[in-house]
């Protein structure tokens, strides 16, 4: 590229795929408007295309022991059932002509076995579609160290600098690295350490959700430090001005900075802007949001950062903006969609705000249906009583709306009122129920756990939920977790302790009221919720759930057996005669495998189809087969179904699950430590 780009801006991995950040290209925007050139470099995206084009290579593999050779084998079975797809071209044709949910979840895993096989170059790595699995902590700057030293010359770290050294930096560019998510943390801070070693003379700033979230202060950027020139916490459109008023001179930036005990300087919006700035739509349109796993060009945007009704008393989603303007210019986002639209550069559009005013929402849609723009779109929203009015759901559904992410927090009145959420739980229910009338896919927030809450109040949600009438498409149940700056924290004047403060890092001031009772109520809602309704509309992200809105052939999840089902061993199941293991990638812990004599007794079935009367003859009952076939062992053909068979029984195969993944955590299990 041209040297005449001012700023080279990095997104890491590993971060999830299907749709872009906005806040990186909604910076770009304003820098494009205001003449200084900033281009974007998502190795999130690079990540995810080099896993798929070339996860079956086995170079980097560590095989440690048979059963490691065993995992590696079950999830080349796998990837190699997908007789269309040897890279990530194919994949994201079969995405777009994909008809049914049952294909479309089958891509999914396409992806999710890729990531464990490609993670099988780690000892304790799990690259997953969202994130990472990992024993370091994010939040405890020791594990982080740790963390860069392990994997600084690992195959990840190898991606990254060829990923850098395409990029052309030259010496008078800035250099940004985007960090929204915990997940990307980590390789950040590698991002960082080999643009040190490639490009000592450049400066690198870091920014995003991630620095606004834990950094205020010079001694609390951590590890960070270490790699970089400059932490930006606030808007990052205030550095973008500071940069082109000074011609990306960085010298100022020293003195009105704070140091850290390290390298870099803590540098506030505040300390560098004293201009309004008017928030500008994103620069990624058209063939961009190709390079993104989504069967459509979905683009996130917003028309607000801050919910219009801001008391609910469990929220810490306060935006605080020191130079941006506090309005968004709704017009100028509308007139963007319009025309975006019209020109075929996008399909969809998520809005990311916590609840976009009625008023611009009847705006919007108006002009949508004004232009004859067919667009999908969804958002997130309240039940308030504005959505009671059928006119307006309508209106909704007649602009393009198709999905709506409701917070309920509860289906007690009660809980409801102690929040102050302001909502009536009559008008959640009727307002899923208008929705569901019109095509619009609903799916719900709610918690349990929150302070003054009782059983009875949780049989009440649960009772909402599975509601013929009230259940939404899909739905989230937390425990509440309540962290010190919540408004319930502040009323109960609670002394929050900080978990593991003997290390150093970032922490959060929390407290969990839950139990073992209550994390059962939460399992038991979801096993009931699932054996009711099936719910497959709702898919692996918001993106795909849009764009794939009112598309696929909805595909029941549920296992029924009959008399005349026809039985055999799955196609990707690995038989290994010699250790006497049969095993197949199971979605959430790497592999499924049978040993020894419960081998033995499934090898007797290869190459030959059963009914299963004559598997019970053979001494599986039903409850076993029913169990085979949910695991992935035995697959199950339908034809002319005659007699179901019932559960009876107890199950006589022992599985075992996993192996290389076992003991690592989600990035995310370390959030509230």
């Amino acid at each position: 590229m041209s040297n005449t780009v001012n700023m080279k801006y990095i997104i890491p991995p590993a971060c999830e795929p299907t749709v872009p950040l906005l806040g990186p290209y909604q910076i770009a925007g304003y820098a494009e408007k205001i003449g200084y050139k900033m281009d974007i470099y998502n190795f999130n995206n690079f990540f995810l295309q080099e896993i798929i084009d070339n996860h079956m290579s086995e170079e980097n593999i560590i095989i440690e022991n048979e059963l490691d050779k065993i995992e590696v084998l079950s999830y080349r079975k796998f990837l190699g059932s997908f007789e269309k797809i040897k890279d990530y071209s194919d994949l994201k044709r079969e995405l777009k002509n994909c008809t049914t949910t049952e294909y479309y979840w089958r891509l999914v895993d396409y992806i999710r076995c890729s990531y464990d096989l490609y993670s099988m170059r780690f000892k304790n790595l799990r690259f997953r579609l969202d994130g990472v699995d990992s024993p370091y902590r994010w939040n405890i700057w020791k594990d982080i160290e740790c963390f860069i030293n392990k994997f600084y010359q690992s195959d990840i770290c190898a991606l990254i600098k060829k990923w850098i050294s395409a990029m052309n930096i030259s010496n008078t560019q800035v250099i940004g690295i985007n960090i929204t998510f915990e997940s990307q943390l980590f390789f950040a801070i590698m991002v960082c350490k080999l643009l040190n070693e490639l490009h000592p003379d450049n400066k690198i700033i870091v920014g995003g959700g991630f620095v606004n979230s834990f950094i205020n202060s010079g001694d609390s950027i951590g590890p960070i430090a270490t790699y970089c020139d400059f932490v930006n916490a606030g808007e990052g459109e205030a550095l973008i001005w500071y940069l082109k008023e000074n011609g990306n001179n960085m010298q100022g930036l020293f003195d009105k900075g704070e140091k850290s005990e390290s390298r870099a300087y803590y540098i506030p919006a505040e300390k560098i802007c004293n201009q309004k700035i008017s928030v500008c739509p994103p620069t990624i349109i058209g063939q961009e949001l190709d390079n993104y796993f989504s069967p459509l060009r979905v683009l996130p945007l917003r028309f607000t950062y801050q919910c219009y009704w801001g008391k609910c008393k469990f929220c810490t989603d306060k935006e605080y903006h020191s130079c941006l303007d506090s309005k968004y210019n709704a017009e100028e986002m509308i007139d963007f969609c319009v025309e975006n639209a019209k020109n075929g550069d996008i399909d969809c559009i998520y809005f990311l705000d916590s609840a976009i005013p009625v008023p611009i929402m009847k705006k919007f849609c108006k002009k949508l249906i004004e232009n004859d723009v067919k667009i999908k779109w969804g958002t997130n929203s309240r039940f308030d009583p504005p959505f009671v009015d059928e006119e307006f759901i309508e209106l909704l559904a007649k602009a393009g709306c198709v999905f709506i992410k409701f917070g309920l927090e509860s289906g007690s009145q009660h809980v409801l009122d102690l929040m102050d959420k302001g909502t009536k739980i009559e008008n959640a229910s009727a307002i899923i129920q208008l929705c569901r009338k019109h095509g619009i896919l609903v799916h719900t927030y709610i918690m349990f756990a929150f302070p003054g809450e009782t059983d009875e109040d949780r049989i009440e949600t649960m009772k909402f939920i599975l509601d013929e009438k009230s259940h939404p498409d899909n739905y989230n149940c937390s425990e509440f977790i309540m962290y010190g700056n919540s408004l319930i924290a502040k009323e109960l004047n609670y002394q929050l302790e900080l978990e593991n403060m003997e290390d150093e890092g970032w922490h959060s001031a929390s407290y969990s009221f839950s139990n073992q009772h209550i994390k059962e109520q939460i399992r038991s809602l979801r096993m009931s919720f699932d054996e009711k309704y099936s719910p497959a509309d709702v898919l692996i992200s918001t993106g795909h759930t849009i764009a794939m809105a009112k598309l696929l052939e909805r595909s029941s999840r549920k296992i029924t057996l009959y008399r005349n089902s026809i039985l055999k061993i799955h196609e990707s199941v690995v038989i290994d005669y010699d250790n006497r293991v049969i095993s197949k990638w199971r979605r959430r812990d790497g592999i499924v495998f049978l040993k020894d004599n419960n081998a033995e007794m499934i090898m007797k079935l290869e190459g030959r189809s059963f009914t299963p009367v004559e598997l019970i003859a053979l001494g599986l009952n039903t409850n076993t087969l029913y169990e085979l076939i949910n695991e992935g062992i035995l697959e199950l053909t339908n034809d002319n179904p005659e007699e179901i068979l019932p559960y009876e029984g107890e199950n006589v195969i022992e599985f075992n699950y996993g192996n290389r993944f076992n003991s690592l955590k989600w990035y995310g299990y370390y959030d509230n430590n």
